[in-house]
């Protein structure tokens, strides 16, 4: 069995693209507020939310009512998993590593009530948004804008970083190297570095 670390990060990953992608859709219009607010996940938030004085419906700024909506996915769904996670703990009666080794099952977990809304809605999020065309449209381009900066690297190596370059003269892996340095690119760099490279002129 996964140590609690390796369990609380895998799950902490699910909850952080479900809240991010969420807030991506509804911003770039890819799925609509109605629908959103209306996934079982989404109305056990404007449940909680509402049981603290806080209406949706009477905040006017979609802004705003995306940025509680997502801040109350996150917290709904942390505010679980540590509940859950404690009361396992406290059940199995675990108190080391080697007893989370011998666990007989995943220990950091949701609550039971809330597996089936947050199944539905990465279902959601699956068929009305990573199967979208606007969404491999974009997905396509950057493959393709990847693929062009790696080549460029591999045909051109004088053109990489002095660090990198070194690296791949000493390691004599050069392929290894590009793709390294791609992948520690955030997506702004790597933009900026798009024209550096093949518009030069360009101001970056």
């Amino acid at each position: 069995m996964p140590t609690l670390e390796a369990q609380a990060v895998n799950l902490a990953d699910s909850i952080a693209y479900d809240a991010h992608d969420m807030d991506d859709g509804l911003y770039s219009g890819l799925v609509s507020e109605e629908e959103v607010f209306n996934l079982p996940l989404s109305a056990l938030v404007r449940e909680r939310s509402g049981a603290g004085g806080l209406d949706f419906s009477a905040v006017e700024s979609a802004a705003v009512r995306r940025k509680l909506l997502v801040r109350g996915l996150i917290d709904l769904l942390v505010s679980s998993t540590v509940e859950t996670t404690q009361r396992r703990l406290d059940d199995t009666g675990i108190r080391s590593v080697d007893g989370v080794r011998r666990a007989d099952g995943i220990l950091v977990s949701l609550g039971d009530e809330l597996l089936e809304p947050q199944k539905k809605h990465e279902e959601f999020l699956y068929d009305r948004m990573y199967k979208h065309y606007r969404v491999n449209r974009m997905m396509r381009k950057s493959t393709s804008f990847l693929k062009e900066l790696f080549l460029a690297y591999v045909d051109a190596p004088e053109i990489l970083p002095d660090a990198y370059r070194r690296q791949a003269e000493q390691t004599g892996d050069l392929y290894r190297v590009a793709a390294d340095y791609i992948a520690g690119m955030t997506d702004r760099f790597a933009q900026e570095e798009y024209t550096r490279v093949f518009l030069p002129h360009e101001r970056t």
